[in-house]
């Protein structure tokens, strides 16, 4: 490479970051000594772009095919957890699918909730990370 090249680094140990584009790349690496002989490698790498979290706060499950699942956002996550409780602390909902989300009624399949706030609780760790994340808040279920 050359320094018209538009990643070229003379660093020790050069970085690139690849930012929100997840894909597979092939990354070369040109290494020159001071006599000016070289070596190449070349490997394929594959990058995941963690989305950040993103929280709603209420919902309709009217079955009139908008907003009628609560369903947190979530992109590249290895271990997922969601609870969601009544007023009384009573746990209505849990799954540790992504994307399963709660229609509304008890455990997805009894009755319907009456509307109401409810509390959730999520406990999440994404994908290349160790670091377990928690996020909790209210959501409203409308009934219209």
């Amino acid at each position: 490479p050359t320094s018209d090249d538009a990643n070229y680094s003379s660093a020790p140990n050069p970085v690139h970051r690849y930012g929100k584009d997840s894909g597979r790349y092939e990354v070369r690496l040109v290494a020159v000594n001071k006599e000016g002989c070289r070596d190449t490698m070349y490997q394929t790498i594959q990058v995941d772009y963690v989305k950040e979290l993103t929280l709603y706060n209420v919902f309709t499950p009217n079955d009139d095919g908008k907003n009628d699942v609560f369903l947190l956002d979530m992109e590249n996550v290895k271990s997922y957890a969601l609870s969601i409780y009544n007023r009384y602390g009573e746990r209505v909902f849990f799954s540790h699918n992504p994307f399963e989300g709660w229609n509304g009624k008890m455990d997805n399949v009894g009755d319907d909730l009456p509307a109401s706030t409810y509390y959730y609780v999520l406990e999440y760790v994404y994908n290349c990370e160790t670091t377990e994340r928690d996020a909790e808040g209210m959501v409203e279920l409308i009934r219209k």
